[in-house]
């Protein structure tokens, strides 16, 4: 891993230089249980980070599952994580009311990923609004990668209306987002 931080160095300053304002670090691992194994290497690693291109932001991210050890991770001298609130909720909503994120910025997925329903607005709201009173900045994203579901309903000519507005494919899913 050592050998690599090197190499991660250099594209992490280029794309700082190419005007990249985030670098978002896949970390699925630490929804798992063998996360709890990297946790030291974890912090190594962003430490190293932190030390070498201060001026990058990176967004811990990750999907599927709530993270691990989230007081522990919290404190890794990133800017950002992206956390799963749709098949993480209670665990990563109670990380965030523990205050373990109070000075970072959070990715908040909320906007399922991984099925073909609309979201519940109401729903998403109430806990957007729960998650902004705990952390210093919150940006709205989906759940995981929209790759798990169709690019889009309209093609979908022969639905009944009342079913074609009950999905969301990956196109209506970043509607959902910024609306």
């Amino acid at each position: 891993v050592k050998s690599l931080l090197p190499l991660y160095k250099q594209i992490f300053a280029e794309l700082v230089a190419a005007g990249a304002t985030y670098i978002q670090v896949d970390e699925p691992i630490f929804v798992t249980d063998e996360g709890v194994n990297l946790l030291e290497a974890a912090k190594c690693v962003y430490a190293y980070f932190a030390k070498e291109i201060p001026q990058v932001k990176i967004i811990f991210q990750t999907y599927f599952e709530a993270l691990i050890d989230a007081e522990s991770l919290s404190k890794l001298p990133v800017s950002a994580f992206g956390l799963d609130f749709v098949h993480g909720l209670e665990e990563n909503l109670q990380a965030i009311k523990s205050g373990y994120f109070a000075d970072k910025e959070v990715f908040a997925g909320i906007v399922d990923g991984r099925n073909i329903w609309s979201n519940d607005f109401v729903k998403s709201s109430q806990l957007l609004s729960e998650i902004k009173e705990n952390v210093a900045t919150l940006a709205v994203q989906p759940s995981c990668s929209l790759l798990h579901v169709p690019v889009t309903t309209k093609n979908e000519t022969d639905l009944e209306p009342v079913l074609k507005n009950e999905l969301a494919f990956a196109d209506e899913k970043l509607l959902e987002i910024r609306l």
